[in-house]
């Protein structure tokens, strides 16, 4: 494994700055969701949140985080990995290096950190779920790319076929009499243990939470979703539509397109969502599925698409430099939000769970963001692999690689006392 021949990792010079900066995008726009969760906005009640004493602007803000960022930016991240994949499929390729059995080592790495993410910190943890999911695309690697495509639709459209079985077999087996109480994201009772619990009864919850997390992304069809996703990026990176600057006429179709047929969709699926439950099955909660299956791939892929086109203009890479770095420490920033989410507002931190509104939460955002950002160029001065990162390329290629960067090749205001 470590001769000349090994198989290594990606170096700086192979990494694609706007895949990077796509990435940086992305955790950005994951962050307003997640912190929804961490203040605890997201299960408040209607009279918890009146007494926060900011309801108006605190609802603007949350229409326009259910109806630009909800789901969309998860699904873009799913893009992003299938992308990923299919670069290093390439690659891999090139090098004459074992794909199949890199990438299975890869993913499960991954899985391993999902699951001490979600089981120690934070339960809506999202690595975990790409892990599971990530492993199918080594029976796809060499598909056709129509074949790739027609299989990524059939997933993208598959929950709303499964939604239609959930809601048939409801009809036929429910008890008229019985009563009909949405189960949730996880126990009621237990929300208290987040807002002012110790950390063993905020990890109690925590389990209880994950353990329901899992069986909605079950029910809801959320494999089907990130299968397609991982699909239609593993095309995307095939074909090099985002990070090949002669693929201008696709990404504005896909931008026009996406844009189209995603604004309306995402306007009734917020309208409607709110007043209806995912469970148990009825007729308006399999609408309210059907349009997220249509209209939240739509709009991802019209940020995907737009994010590029800006990317390849000289004044678009000046706007969005401020990703790229953020984006190259993806792994290690997603989980320190969460770290930093829970210290901040769970009751074994500074116990401001259910305090502040998604208004107060933009700042709180735009702090951690930008630590992040200027944190992330800093370290890549110096390093050349975040911390996580390095640690998830060492499991995969069995091997220690050299985390600081060669004192030649670093910036003058980075060099000194550095030692390689």
């Amino acid at each position: 494994m470590n001769g000349p021949d090994a198989p290594r990792p990606t170096t700086a010079g192979e990494r694609i700055a706007v895949l990077d900066a796509l990435r940086g995008f992305a955790l950005f726009g994951i962050l307003f969701v997640n912190t929804t969760w961490f203040t605890g906005y997201a299960v408040l009640s209607p009279e918890q949140r009146q007494a926060l004493g900011t309801e108006g602007i605190d609802g603007v803000v949350s229409w326009l985080i259910q109806f630009l960022v909800n789901n969309k930016f998860w699904s873009l991240f799913a893009l992003l990995f299938g992308i990923g994949a299919a670069v290093q499929y390439d690659r891999a390729k090139a090098r004459g290096d074992a794909f199949e059995r890199l990438f299975a080592r890869r993913v499960a790495v991954l899985l391993f950190i999902g699951l001490l993410h979600a089981v120690f910190i934070w339960f809506g943890d999202v690595i975990s779920l790409y892990a599971v999911a990530g492993f199918a695309i080594i029976l796809f690697r060499r598909w056709s790319d129509r074949a790739i495509l027609i299989c990524a639709t059939v997933c993208l459209a598959a929950p709303i076929v499964q939604g239609g079985v959930w809601l048939a077999i409801d009809q036929m087996v429910r008890d008229p009499s019985a009563a009909r109480i949405d189960p949730g994201y996880g126990p009621r009772e237990l929300l208290v243990y987040f807002g002012s619990g110790t950390y063993a009864e905020a990890f109690k919850a925590n389990w209880a939470f994950l353990t329901e997390r899992w069986y909605l992304a079950i029910y809801e069809g959320r494999f089907f979703k990130l299968l397609g996703m991982f699909l239609l990026g593993f095309w995307a990176g095939r074909k090099g539509v985002l990070h090949n600057a002669q693929q201008t006429r696709l990404l504005k179709r896909a931008l026009f397109w996406g844009l189209l047929l995603g604004v309306p969709a995402n306007a009734i699926l917020v309208k409607l969502a709110g007043d209806v439950a995912l469970r148990p099955p009825s007729a308006a909660g399999w609408l309210v599925s059907s349009l997220a299956a249509v209209g939240v791939p739509a709009l991802c892929l019209a940020y995907a698409a737009g994010f590029a086109l800006l990317c390849h203009s000289p004044i678009g890479r000046r706007c969005t430099a401020i990703f790229v770095h953020a984006g190259r420490m993806t792994l290690t920033n997603y989980i320190v939000q969460s770290i930093i989410g829970v210290t901040i507002f769970y009751g074994y931190g500074f116990g401001l769970w259910g305090r502040i509104g998604t208004a107060w939460s933009l700042g709180v955002i735009g702090l951690i963001f930008g630590l992040q950002a200027a944190w992330s160029a800093w370290w890549l001065r110096v390093f050349r692999y975040g911390p996580l990162e390095w640690v998830w390329r060492c499991l995969t290629y069995g091997q220690r690689l050299r985390l600081r960067r060669d004192q030649a090749s670093l910036p003058a205001g980075a060099r000194g006392s550095i030692q390689t």
